[in-house]
């Protein structure tokens, strides 16, 4: 019975947290997509960006792609 309700207890910490761990995995996503946005204005290169950025959106679930 302990370990039924020490098991129960870690299935209800863990659904507690996966919302949180989706928000900050949201989070990072955009930090480092803004940034790219950033370099590539002061660079002068958002034409290129944009022009990856929407590749990718075409490139369809099973083609590879790299991190962000």
């Amino acid at each position: 019975v302990v370990q039924r309700n020490h098991d129960r207890a870690q299935h209800l910490v863990r659904e507690k947290q996966v919302p949180i761990m989706v928000s900050l995995h949201n989070i990072s996503h955009y930090h480092r997509l803004i940034r790219r946005i950033r370099a590539a204005i002061a660079s002068g290169t958002m034409a290129a960006l944009k022009a990856e950025m929407e590749s990718r959106e075409t490139a369809g679930p099973d083609r590879p792609q790299e991190e962000v």
